[in-house]
This record gives structure tokens, C-alpha cells and sequence, in this order.
């Protein structure tokens, strides 16, 4: 069986004035080598894919025709020279992660990736506070399993991530209003992708990578769907099979004893 995949990307805070400007967005995509930090963590399998949305590639309302950006350091460099004549200072980056040794070796490998550039990046060391941790940072390393695109890609944009409706364009304010007030599917089917070409152009959050988790389960078992959201979903509506048949004598003694017990 296999389960949603998982999209691992970094939220920008708008408050720090530094991630508003779309210019120094752009450097940080074009800095980041994804394809070299999935080969770094070892990740290099046809269950890792590269998504250009916070919703998974292939889902309902993605739009396949926007391709993965590839690293280029060059352009990286020089988006990011324009950008610092807007700045008097450029401030150090804090990246927080929640926490696992598997967020933290991406952090490391994000943080390096983004010094290519000059730009210095303090990874975040977790406090058991994961909230509190985000909170006080300037980008945020989050894993996002999209069971419902409409319901989650909204929470993931307008709760968990305030700044960016706050501070969105015109254009992107409004699909976030529309996102809340879609009557049907159709309409959202219409709406997403449009909502991808949006993100995806304004560099509002950046996906990075996702994964595809997958179960083994025993032929003995009957049940388990293709698809499922976490392990043992549905596990009332399961049934294992027996490894072997009982011989007649271990069939009556179990019964003698089923029999025998007190109800």
C-alpha cells in the first residue's frame, strides 16, 4: 500500500522585510540545488519526486506544465546583488525544522546550498517548542501531507502561514479568498491551477521535494486499501488469515477449551 505523499518545503515570514522582496525570493530558488541535496541525503529514488506547488505532482489541480526550476548559481548571484541595493544590511536567516535528524541534516544541507550566495543561514536548534521555534524564524523547513487540496493548501497559506496573506499581492489576496468560497469541485478545479501558476511565480513558498511512503503488508492480511493516509487506517475492518490450518486435534481441543471457559 502506498500513502499520501508528503511535500517538503520552506515558508518564507513576511515579517522580516528582507523575504518580501520577490527579487531575493528568486536567488534563494535558483541557489538552492535541490537535485544535489536529494543525492546528498540519500534520497535518490523513483518515490522522491520534485513538485513546483505545496500540493503533490499529479494530485487534482495541479498544473503538470510547470517544470521544476534547476540550480543555476550565476543567475542566483546576480538576483541577489540587485536585491542587496535595496538594503542597507542583509540580515542572517533563521531556519527552523521540527526537530527529527532527518529535518536537520536537510537544514544543514539548506543552509549550505544558500551560502553559495553570501547569504548566512542560522539553523534553528529545536527547543521541544516547534511552534515557538517557527514562530521566531525567518524560514521554516515543514513537511505537508495533502489529503484535500482545497481544505489543506488553505490552512497551509492562511493559518499556518499568516504573513503571506497578509502581505500577498493583489492577485494572490484574492485567490486566497476565492479558495475559502468555492462553491463545488469544478469551481476549485478551475481555481488550483491557476493558484499554482501564482505561487509558483511569485515564489511564495518553495517546494523542494516530496516523498511517496509505501507499507509492505502481509498477503495474510485482507482489508488494507491501495491508498492510505497513515499505517493501520481502517485496522478495525482488517482480517489476518491463519498461518497454518489446525490439525483436527488442536481444532477440538480449542474448542474443549472455549467451551470450558466461564462466559
Amino acid at each position: 500500500s502506498r500513502g499520501t505523499p508528503t511535500v517538503y518545503l520552506l515558508q518564507f515570514n513576511y515579517n522580516q522585510r528582507f523575504l518580501r522582496d520577490r527579487t531575493v525570493r528568486r536567488a534563494i530558488r535558483y541557489a538552492l540545488d535541490v537535485e544535489r541535496i536529494i543525492a546528498r541525503l540519500g534520497m535518490v529514488n523513483p518515490d522522491v519526486q520534485r513538485p513546483t506547488t505545496v500540493w503533490p505532482a499529479g494530485s487534482f489541480g495541479y498544473d503538470s506544465t510547470i517544470q521544476p526550476v534547476t540550480a543555476d548559481l550565476v543567475l542566483a548571484k546576480t538576483l541577489f546583488e540587485a536585491a542587496k541595493k535595496k538594503f542597507s544590511s542583509i540580515p542572517t536567516l533563521r531556519l527552523s525544522h521540527s526537530g527529527c535528524e532527518a529535518d536537520r541534516l536537510a537544514c544543514e544541507e539548506i543552509a549550505g546550498s544558500l551560502g553559495r550566495v553570501g547569504l548566512k543561514i542560522n539553523v534553528l536548534p529545536f527547543d521541544g517548542k516547534s511552534s515557538a521555534s517557527a514562530a521566531s524564524a525567518d524560514l521554516r523547513y515543514v513537511g505537508l501531507t495533502v489529503h484535500d487540496p482545497v481544505f489543506d493548501v488553505m490552512t497551509l497559506l492562511t493559518r499556518d502561514n499568516p504573513t503571506l496573506a497578509e502581505f500577498a499581492g493583489p492577485w494572490l489576496r484574492q485567490m486566497l479568498v476565492d479558495l475559502v468560497d468555492l462553491p463545488n469541485q469544478s469551481a476549485a478545479r478551475d481555481l488550483l491551477p491557476r493558484l499554482h501558476r501564482v505561487l509558483f511565480e511569485d515564489v511564495s513558498v518553495l517546494p523542494l521535494w516530496q516523498y511517496q511512503e509505501r507499507w509492505l503488508v502481509s498477503n495474510r492480511v485482507t482489508g488494507p486499501t491501495e491508498i492510505m493516509n497513515r499505517p493501520y487506517e481502517n485496522v478495525e475492518n482488517w482480517t489476518l488469515r491463519p498461518g497454518f490450518p489446525p490439525t483436527n486435534g488442536e481444532a477440538t481441543a480449542a474448542e474443549s477449551k472455549v467451551a470450558a471457559t466461564p462466559n
